[in-house]
């Protein structure tokens, strides 16, 4: 059974590129240059402050590429709702229209992929659970932000060609099935 998205319209893709431009914007304004913190402790415009959503992000593009399984449900739905909700407002907000603008192409994970992939998931799940440190609402943020872009056609979207190359071959490494 499929339960894969079948790809994203541009309102997904401007949801999450929305996502992005804040919080790189929030990043920015945010953060005191030379200082460790911002003024809400948001860790200063030091790029480490960034690791967080961007980790995030990368998750969130590798598991939009899952085929199925419950994974690939949550995602699945998530970019859903995210196409639903950015296309009204492209329609309704600005009277535009919402093609689909997925690549022409899926990427395809590997069994050692899906491996790595939940892997990651668990490991996710645990500093989530655990973790009084963890910055639940930037991984939150970006794996949103992965999950609207990594199906997109356009650039971000070509973030998940390497991604997708890099897990598999990882996954095939702990797997023992690389050749």
């Amino acid at each position: 059974m499929n339960l894969a998205p079948a790809g994203v319209s541009l309102g997904g893709a401007v949801i999450g590129s929305i996502i992005l431009i804040l919080v790189l914007q929030r990043w920015w304004l945010k953060g005191s240059k030379g200082k460790g913190k911002g003024d809400d402790g948001g860790g200063g415009r030091s790029l480490k402050a960034l690791i967080p959503f961007a980790l995030g992000t990368l998750y969130g593009m590798l598991i939009i590429l899952c085929a199925g399984g419950i994974v690939a449900a949550i995602a699945g739905f998530a970019l859903w709702g995210a196409n639903g909700l950015g296309d009204m407002a492209l329609i309704w907000g600005v009277g535009g229209e919402a093609p689909m603008v997925s690549r022409a192409r899926q990427i395809a994970l590997t069994n050692g992929g899906y491996a790595i992939v939940l892997i990651a998931t668990a490991l996710i799940g645990g500093a989530w659970r655990w973790s009084k440190k963890f910055p639940r609402l930037q991984v939150a943020l970006g794996v949103l932000c992965g999950i609207c872009l990594g199906l997109n056609g356009g650039v971000a979207g070509m973030m998940a060609l390497p991604l997708a190359n890099t897990v598999n071959i990882a996954g095939g490494w702990w797997t023992g099935t690389i050749l």
